[in-house]
């Protein structure tokens, strides 16, 4: 689980891969795939200068060794939680604040300020989606050459810019304009914080640590809200201005904090030339190959041929099903936009009389919800990584969530609805998280594949985010019944693409024990 720029040692004893002669029949066409991206030259660091690593002296004192080695880990562990989850944290945080602002924007009366109809309004929604997935697989291929601080940074600066200029839109046009280059802009960071975070973390160590960042997403979503009522309530009406473009430019304007903290604290990756200067040369050298360890199936292959990478993972079937788990997933995308004027009419049948704004009551009673959900994602991540399991910390919650969309489809109940969002949000949210650690621990036989494989997942897979919108039409507010009643069927697709994933990585696992009791190697095998 590695990224390619981070293992380029010279000498035999910590070389991570092998070059190969490719057969004569695939040399042609991964040349022809190859020269596309020979401009791009990767970032190297030549560790053969480097102290050996603590733990793989064979000697006497191996033990010893060995606890140091620990020792060693454990204080890089800390030092990666220190430094580069709390920025990505933050960066993601203020990333699902556009995705908050714009539901919020719905019942502050945007749509009649920018003079569009719902159905432009679900257009804009869906080219900001396609936005993200055009950019997504070519940032993917680029963010193994260049310096990923730099990178997200720049990103997170750009999506702040221009989620600003929300503030200033007027018309249908000068909408569309801005959510699609919010898409572009948006594009590069997450599937860029997946592949950095796999890039230093272990399989054992990825799924808790993406949690705390979707935890922040979920935590943001939920503190957000209320603040986003307050401030719709103080400055609406302020210099002309509606309170959906306050929010927005304020927003957008703390946003350039994380950017300028990334461009500080991020670092680059394992043994790279880039930003490290708060890791020793001997935790770099412990960074590298723990990694190199925790990979399941290294294969030996061309280094550094992004368009090898491309192809191998287009050809992996394990590929194609997360790519429809992700399909079905990203189905429910809709729901989070059309979820705060859901909660506005619940929270008109529960308190019709109260003396509390309307739209501010209902961003109050739609945080609970979400509290939970970010709460639930971290103990199922915990629990995932103490049990090394995926399958069923990602169905179960999707049972929940499955029970939840179908009360929500069959009834009009007030109270039944609002106790139906607490499952079909936490159902979820719990198991996102789980998913994107299972994808990089899963496609990990190479860098350059991996990268490719986490790209296509994500552009593939977020077509479901293309359609979702569409399916809430007005005229079936406030039920929504088609639209419930379609994510009921995706979240059965993906409950059963779980199974078959761990069907297929029941058989390689069990071809990978042979193959290690045959050769009398270590036994590594992939989480099911």
């Amino acid at each position: 689980m590695a990224v390619g720029n981070a293992f380029n040692e010279k000498d035999e004893a910590t070389t991570l891969v092998q070059q190969h002669k490719p057969s004569h029949a695939s040399s042609a066409s991964n040349q022809r795939l190859n020269s596309s991206f020979s401009s791009l030259a990767p970032l190297y660091v030549d560790v053969t200068a480097v102290p050996p690593c603590p733990g793989n002296d064979e000697s006497e004192d191996g033990n010893d060794d060995a606890r140091e080695r620990a020792q060693v880990d454990k204080k890089l562990v800390r030092k990666l939680d220190m430094c580069l989850l709390p920025v990505l944290i933050v960066m993601c945080a203020f990333s699902i604040v556009d995705k908050s602002g714009i539901s919020v924007a719905l019942i502050d009366n945007l749509k009649h300020d920018v003079h569009i109809t719902q159905t432009q309004f679900n257009i804009g929604i869906g080219l900001f989606n396609l936005g993200t997935l055009l950019f997504q697989l070519p940032s993917n291929l680029l963010i193994t050459r260049v310096r990923p601080s730099v990178y997200l940074s720049f990103c997170c600066l750009a999506w702040s810019l221009v989620s600003a200029c929300h503030a200033i839109i007027h018309n249908y046009p000068s909408y569309i304009l801005v959510r699609v280059f919010l898409g572009i802009a948006e594009a590069p960071f997450f599937v860029g914080a997946v592949h950095v975070m796999s890039s230093w973390y272990t399989r054992r160590e990825l799924a808790l640590r993406n949690s705390c960042i979707l935890g922040a997403i979920i935590l943001t979503l939920t503190f957000i809200s209320p603040l986003s009522g307050g401030i719709l309530q103080a400055l609406g009406g302020k210099n002309g201005w509606a309170g959906w473009r306050w929010l927005y430019l304020l927003y957008g304007v703390c946003g350039f904090a994380p950017a300028i903290a990334g461009f500080c604290l991020l670092p680059d990756y394992p043994g790279s030339k880039g930003r490290r200067w708060w890791l020793t040369e001997q935790e770099q050298v412990v960074a590298q190959r723990r990694i190199k360890e925790d990979r399941v199936n290294e294969r030996e292959v061309e280094r550094n041929k992004l368009a090898t990478g491309l192809v191998d993972a287009l050809k992996d079937k394990r590929t194609w099903i997360f790519v429809i788990m992700l399909m079905a997933r990203k189905s429910l995308e809709g729901l989070y936009i059309y979820l705060t004027p859901i909660t506005l009419a619940i929270t008109k049948q529960l308190f019709p009389n109260s003396f509390i704004d309307m739209k501010t009551l209902s961003l109050i009673i739609g945080s609970p919800p979400a509290l939970l959900a970010a709460i639930l994602a971290l103990l199922f991540a915990y629990t995932s990584d103490r049990y090394s399991e995926r399958t069923f910390h990602l169905a179960v919650p999707l049972v929940f969530a499955l029970i939840g969309t179908i009360t929500s489809a069959a009834s009009l109940n007030p109270v039944a609805r609002y106790v139906s969002s607490y499952l079909y949000l936490a159902g979820h949210v719990a198991g996102t998280a789980l998913f994107w650690s299972w994808v990089p621990g899963v496609i990990q036989e190479t860098p350059e594949k991996k990268a490719c494989g986490i790209a296509i997942v994500n552009v593939l897979g977020g077509l479901g985010g293309l359609w979702s919108p569409f399916l809430f039409r007005e005229r079936d507010m406030p039920r929504y019944l088609l639209a419930f009643a379609v994510i009921s069927g995706f979240i059965v697709v993906d409950i059963a693409c779980c199974f078959v994933m761990r069907s297929v990585l029941k058989k390689q696992n069990q071809r990978l024990k042979d193959k290690a009791q045959e050769s009398s190697t270590e036994e590594k095998v992939y989480v099911l």
